[in-house]
């Protein structure tokens, strides 16, 4: 049985501020080296995110918001999705 490697990974488009200085978070999701990566439509100050973890840094509403509820969220989705698929494919 061939092993099945999964990874979803946040970050941000630093190059693409929009008029409030707010960045979007991109979803970078890959299977067994093959990459796709989504816009989430969530957003950000880019001065506030933590690249090493892909989350906001603080302590404020919005920031807990994100990093406890949208992000994890998305997570969840792309796990549930991969495991259907794998799932299809046995």
């Amino acid at each position: 049985m061939k092993k099945n490697t999964f990874k979803v990974l946040f970050y941000i488009r630093g190059n693409r501020i929009n008029k409030d200085g707010n960045v979007s978070v991109m979803i970078r999701i890959t299977v067994d080296g093959e990459m796709e990566q989504l816009n989430s439509k969530l957003v950000v100050n880019p001065e506030i995110w933590d690249a090493k973890t892909g989350r906001a840094i603080g302590r404020s509403a919005k920031v807990l918001e994100l990093n406890n509820r949208e992000i994890p969220q998305y997570s969840s989705q792309s796990l549930n999705s991969y495991d259907c698929f794998v799932a299809g494919t046995d």
